[in-house]
């Protein structure tokens, strides 16, 4: 084994060799969440305190050309030899990948416990009460955890592990005993699946499909709608393109492998579909709170002509983003700023995965 490894490294540091010898080589950015390294500054304090070195390690490190070629190389490699993924990552049968934090959640390994759930779930019936009183809904929306809707895909160890108690199940007994409004998307969707003619969600996704989160953006429409007291807009759905080009949200934690050869083909369905606003029906004004899931509303435009213009997403209750722009689009805002835009909305969206749950609303109970 130790002998493979250090194969491995010879072979990885050859081909970075190699690479860097070829001239005008155009290179790949490799995919995912990869935090840009700062240019290091040079100063006085910084060369001998050896931030500055060391700033220019990781700097050089992440700009040098040849490195998402090398990256790649190395990846293949230790999975053709170990069969290992980046860490936090889990092949599943049949090619489905996971990342390892929601299978952890769905184990219930995340439990934040029942006192803890239920006094958040006490605080938040007091702030939506609150709000109420200012003409404010609230509706809890949880998104999907691929790994609960795919139970017989996950490696056979951890198919024959009993689940302990979850974040999901407790928050969904106190939602109904302080009469939150919610809406379980990951019922809706994990129920409608095995018999809908459209993947919901892909192998190489960690996301519910483009299509699922039309679905999921329809189905909240309507519960606003009646939460409000009136009748919103749906989605039309025309045709159905099939294709082996899947769009990148589709694909995202397999492409984030930075692997040459893609581990598992499958055929991605899109719906051409109608965003028709009927100038008779109501446009809410929403601050939609929530995690990564979101954006597959917001990317797909339903917020764009479905709600009041001037509704707004607070990316895990930090980073604001707008339908009609202002300075703050795209900044990270404070509580005072948060709070003015509560004022604001007629309807409060949270909006979490079921693995985010040990920390529902990010700060927007305590706020």
């Amino acid at each position: 084994m130790k002998a493979l490894q250090v194969i491995l490294i010879i072979l990885t540091l050859l081909v970075s060799i190699i690479l860097q010898l070829i001239p005008n080589l155009e290179v790949a950015p490799l995919k995912g969440f990869i935090p840009v390294e700062a240019k290091p500054t040079l100063t006085k304090k910084a060369l001998f305190d050896f931030t500055f070195q060391d700033q220019s390690e990781k700097f050089l490190k992440q700009n040098i050309r040849w490195t998402p070629s090398a990256v790649r190389f190395h990846n293949q490699l230790k999975y053709d030899i170990y069969g290992e993924l980046r860490p936090g990552m889990i092949e599943g049968k049949d090619g489905y990948l996971f990342e390892s934090g929601y299978i952890e959640s769905y184990l219930g390994k995340d439990y934040i416990g029942k006192d803890s759930i239920w006094a958040q779930t006490k605080k938040l019936k007091a702030k939506i009460d609150t709000l109420e009183k200012k003409g404010t809904k609230v509706l809890v929306a949880l998104a999907i955890n691929k790994a609960m809707i795919h139970l017989d895909k996950l490696p056979e160890k951890i198919q024959n592990t009993p689940p302990d108690t979850t974040n999901y199940e407790s928050y969904l007994e106190a939602f109904q005993y302080y009469d939150i409004p919610y809406i379980d998307l990951h019922e809706y969707i994990k129920n409608l699946a095995p018999e809908f003619d459209h993947p919901l969600t892909y192998k190489n996704g960690i996301h519910w499909s483009k299509f699922g989160g039309l679905l999921a953006a329809d189905t909240l429409n309507k519960k606003m709608g009646a939460l409000l007291g009136k009748k919103l807009n749906k989605v039309h759905f025309d045709s159905i393109t099939i294709t082996d080009i899947p769009a990148k949200e589709d694909v995202d934690i397999g492409e984030s492998l930075n692997l040459i050869q893609p581990l598992a083909k499958e055929m991605y369905h899109y719906p051409e579909y109608s965003l028709r606003a009927d100038s008779t029906l109501y446009k809410p004004k929403v601050l939609m709170i929530g995690d990564s899931f979101c954006w597959t509303l917001w990317g797909q435009w339903v917020p764009h002509e479905y709600w009041d213009m001037k509704s707004r997403f607070l990316y895990y209750n930090r980073e604001l983003w707008e339908l009609t722009e202002t300075e703050d689009h795209g900044t990270w805002v404070n509580r005072a700023k948060r709070n003015a835009l509560l004022d604001d909305a007629e309807v409060v969206l949270l909006l979490y995965s079921t693995f985010n749950l040990n920390n529902l609303g990010t700060g927007f109970i305590d706020d």
